[in-house]
């Protein structure tokens, strides 16, 4: 990271297709910075799209921060970050949030009614998110992929948000389930774009069960921007407070199955998950407690005790929770959109 700190009035190149101007503060102070990072990785995708770019907020001054209601730790008051689109308006913000993964760790995609942008910032660990609404950030950041696999029904909280931004790119409502309007709205797509090479890979096996990766690179039009490979979702599923929902849920399981207690347990299975996924208290949690585990082990298999290798275990616990829990059908979905 390179901060070039500069005045408002200067308004020189930084790059070949941006300049200082794009990246200053808009409410008129003097001093302003920008990493050259961020300018140099942006530039590059301005190359890659062969289309203009822009800046809808760069560096931001305490005072602007807070006006804007940005996070204290903001990126944007270190000119580490920039939200922006295309000028013309012409790829949208999903395509781009895929495409910016290939140059950035830390992305944001943000489609609601009256915003339609990516943030982008230059941290130096991951942190993917998604945003259908002012401040709702469903964390993504432990997916592979930035988006979640989309699941028929009304699903977590970040796939219902991904489904809300399907829904906008197929033209439907956005209401976040997947259900029988939806289904049929991403089939018609996928058969007009059956011609594309890498349709043949699309994640939606019979009965739309599920929206993959490529799939959604495919619609959104992120495959044809890029070159992707094949992602792999594989979400964090661990926090110490959830500790009572999965006794609770658990309990309920073992109940016989009646219809309020199979309700009960999934909505505390979804309450668990929810506070587990966009919460950096949740993930400075799940770090000390995957390092007690690991501490617990002989130090010869401590090594292969990976996070990535309890995350599976804990993404597994909650799919057969909620696999026991949920219907077989999913007649309840089928008038939804």
């Amino acid at each position: 990271m390179r901060v070039i700190v500069y005045q408002a009035s200067d308004t020189s190149a930084l790059s070949k297709n941006f300049t200082r101007e794009e990246f200053k503060c808009p409410c008129g102070c003097t001093r302003q910075m920008v990493d050259s990072e961020l300018v140099e990785k942006l530039q590059a995708i301005r190359d890659k799209l062969g289309k203009a770019i822009k800046v809808t907020s760069g560096y931001r001054c305490i005072p602007h921060n807070a006006a804007v209601k940005g996070s204290s730790g903001s990126k944007h008051r270190y000119g580490m970050a920039a939200d922006w689109r295309m000028k013309d308006r012409n790829i949208n913000p999903v395509a781009l949030g895929i495409i910016a993964t290939q140059y950035f760790k830390a992305v944001g995609i943000y489609w609601y009614d009256g915003c339609a942008i990516v943030h982008t910032d230059t941290r130096d660990t991951k942190a993917t998110w998604l945003c259908d609404a002012p401040k709702h950030y469903p964390s993504t950041t432990y997916n592979t992929f930035i988006l979640p696999t989309i699941r028929r029904g009304r699903g977590r909280c970040e796939q219902r948000t991904a489904t809300k931004m399907l829904q906008r790119l197929l033209g439907l409502t956005p209401d976040g389930i997947f259900g029988e309007k939806t289904e049929n709205a991403l089939l018609k797509a996928q058969e007009k774009h059956k011609d594309w090479p890498w349709m043949a890979s699309a994640a939606l096996p019979v009965g739309g069960q599920f929206l993959g990766p490529t799939s959604i690179c495919d619609i959104t039009g992120g495959n044809h921007h890029g070159s992707y490979s094949e992602f792999y979702s594989r979400a964090c599923r661990c926090h110490s407070d959830g500790g009572g929902f999965f006794s609770l849920a658990v309990g309920g399981i073992r109940l016989g199955y009646k219809a309020t207690v199979k309700n009960l347990a999934l909505d505390l299975v979804n309450r668990a998950e929810k506070s587990i996924m966009g919460s950096g208290q949740g993930a400075k949690k799940k770090k000390q407690v995957f390092a007690a585990l690991r501490a617990k082990c002989p130090a010869i298999i401590q090594w292969a005790i990976t996070d990535e290798v309890l995350d599976a275990v804990i993404e597994r616990a909650f799919d057969a929770m909620t696999a026991a829990l949920v219907p077989k059908r999913l007649d309840g979905y089928k008038n939804a959109s």
